[in-house]
């Protein structure tokens, strides 16, 4: 019997193993029925090469040499009762090995796999004291894989080898490791495509429906250059912004009813969709004067008759001066470099009694168009807050925020300059 200490991570994917393994080989065990004699077990080593056939069977050639301990003859098979004597021993196998863990017996990506192992054999016998000798046996044996890895098998097994001439049956218990290694052959695959629509099921994202390439091989079912499997609203045409569904806007504003805050009113893209029907900047949602000009700090109510009427209409008016700053992404916070140029215009118009100023927040294109909407007029609010603090009166500015909606700028690399605050000092 032979027992082998490996590993076998041996597979399709790394067909050829090679391995050594330290064995004990033992004539007294089947001569006296009695295997635990372990004086008289002597230790042989052994080299050994296997090779994948598929999932039930490898086939194995192994070789083993050394002196062992061989019962000392008088006349085959008359032996001197427990007397053994060194003979040199050379012993070739091929065998083929029945795994237990094919997937029907035991799962085949288990831990430990057993198997076993039977085959053909010859040994050559010799020594000081008698002829050499070749014999011929059959081995009969079990083994236990265990798998550390892909490329490393540590193995466990017993052989029995019962010769079939003129000799003696003797065990083999072996340990060893083994380095599994190569590529798997090569097989012919067939294409499965189930739609027929030329794409196959494992490239298709939609392998029951047809479809085209250009959508990796789904349809595009309300037309509006969008696959279905990637559509949210595939029966109902819409844009990419939106994952394939419609942009609703029910007021017909421009403003897309997800972003609109007055999403039944007709009105500014500056004001979230909101109207000013007073004209003074300040959306009538948020106006407590909606119908009378206002300012800002007086929540949109007049603080005296001069401000009844609008006074933020540039068309009519005279712009004197643009001036700008801008802001990191995602940001409302003015930067330290910028208030300069905020410093410049909180003097022109403090200096100039009939100046006012429009101050237009923006942001680029980048992120959810809602979010970009408050930050533009959280933007024009800051730059208000800043030029009050520095005394301006707020009654002469106002503040609008138009998101997204007016790029100035639409090359990816300007933008930058999209996430700004334009100051419009106009009289």
């Amino acid at each position: 019997m032979f027992l082998g200490l490996t590993i076998f991570s041996q597979t399709e994917e790394r067909p050829n193993q090679i391995g050594l393994s330290l064995s004990a080989i033992d004539f007294s065990g089947p001569q006296s029925n009695n295997f635990t004699k372990f004086e008289n077990f002597h230790g042989v080593g052994r080299l050994f090469y296997s090779r994948y056939l598929n999932n039930s069977l490898n086939v194995k050639a192994d070789f083993s040499a050394k002196k062992v301990l061989h019962p000392k003859e008088t006349e085959y098979p008359d032996i001197v009762d427990g007397v053994y004597h060194l003979e040199d021993l050379y012993d070739l196998g091929l065998k083929i090995e029945f795994k237990l863990d094919n997937g029907y017996i035991f799962k085949s990506e288990g831990v430990l796999g057993p198997y076993l192992t039977s085959g053909f054999g010859v040994n050559l016998l010799g020594g000081d004291e008698t002829p050499q000798d070749w014999n011929t046996y059959i081995p009969f044996g079990l083994g236990f894989n265990i798998r550390p890895s892909k490329k490393i098998t540590i193995n466990l097994q017993g052989e029995y080898k019962l010769n079939i001439d003129n000799s003696f049956d003797y065990t083999q218990f072996s340990a060893g490791l083994a380095y599994n290694f190569g590529n798997a052959r090569q097989k012919d695959v067939p294409v499965v495509d189930t739609d027929k629509d030329g794409i196959p099921d494992d490239s298709d994202e939609c392998p029951f429906a047809y479809g085209i390439i250009d959508f990796d091989g789904c349809p595009d079912t309300d037309g509006d250059g969008i696959g279905d499997s990637r559509d949210r609203c595939p029966f109902d045409a819409g844009k990419p912004e939106n994952k394939g569904c419609p942009i609703l806007d029910k007021d017909g504003d421009g403003v897309p009813d997800r972003s609109d805050k007055c999403p039944d009113l007709p009105g500014n893209k500056s004001l979230q969709g909101c109207p000013d029907s007073d004209n003074d900047g300040i959306a009538d949602n948020m106006d407590n004067c909606p119908d009378i000009a206002g300012s800002i700090e007086n929540n949109g109510c007049p603080i005296d008759d001069s401000s009844s009427k609008s006074s933020f209409e540039e068309s009519s008016s005279e712009v004197k001066n643009v001036y700008s700053i801008y802001f990191k992404g995602a940001s409302d916070v003015i930067l330290p470099d910028q208030t300069e140029v905020l410093d410049e215009v909180a003097n022109k118009v403090k200096n100039s009694p009939t100046y006012k100023v429009k101050i237009n927040g923006y942001t680029s294109a980048v992120g959810n168009d809602s979010r970009n909407m408050d930050l533009s007029l959280k933007r024009a609010e800051n730059a208000w807050k800043y030029l009050v603090n520095k005394g301006v009166d707020g009654g002469k500015m106002a503040i609008y925020g138009f998101g997204e909606y007016e790029l100035k700028y639409t090359d990816p690399s300007q933008q930058e300059k999209n996430r700004r605050v334009d100051l419009v000092i106009f009289e």
